[in-house]
């Protein structure tokens, strides 16, 4: 007599891997998306840094993405969109970079503002500072919101083009 699996030993094998699917597949889909998240906020903090270090060694620029190989990389990519500060004023005015975050189109905003570091109401210091925009329909960019923190990440730009 031949030996072979029942029909129903084959259905409760199916029923098993079909359990065993529907509990992996979100874990490693939200996997995934942690990966994602962790990894866009290390390169928003590289970005200003690359920034500040750039405006100590070299000048400010209009354009940030000259000033940072991380947001070049994300230009191309189209991950990022560039606005130019202006161009007449030295150093820049609020030249800005915007993260894009699946449909979001700007779920972080880098920019360089003026500050009135002493409280006299002259803008007399530049600062590179991190803001959130709108978080969209999707998770990512409110979860990447939560990672990103933006109060600490104001760093005061200093250097040969930059003057107080």
């Amino acid at each position: 007599m031949k030996k072979a699996f029942t029909m129903i030993e084959l259905i409760f094998v199916i029923v098993i891997l079909g359990m065993l699917s529907a509990i992996a597949l979100p874990k490693m889909i939200a996997t995934r998306d942690d990966a994602r998240i962790s990894a866009i906020s290390s390169d928003v903090m590289t970005a200003v840094s690359d920034i500040a270090t750039h405006s100590v060694a070299f000048n400010l620029e209009n354009n940030l993405s000259l000033m940072s190989n991380i947001i070049k990389d994300y230009e191309r990519k189209k991950f990022a969109k560039i606005t130019l500060g202006d161009e007449t004023a030295t150093p820049p005015v609020n030249p800005k970079v915007d993260i894009l975050v699946g449909t979001v189109s700007n779920c972080i905003i880098l920019s360089v503002i003026d500050q009135d570091s002493n409280g006299d109401g002259d803008m007399d210091t530049k600062i590179i500072s991190t803001s959130y925009g709108s978080t969209g329909d999707t998770g990512l960019c409110a979860n990447l919101q939560t990672v990103v923190k933006e109060k600490l990440y104001p760093v005061k730009l200093e250097g040969k083009g930059v003057k107080y």
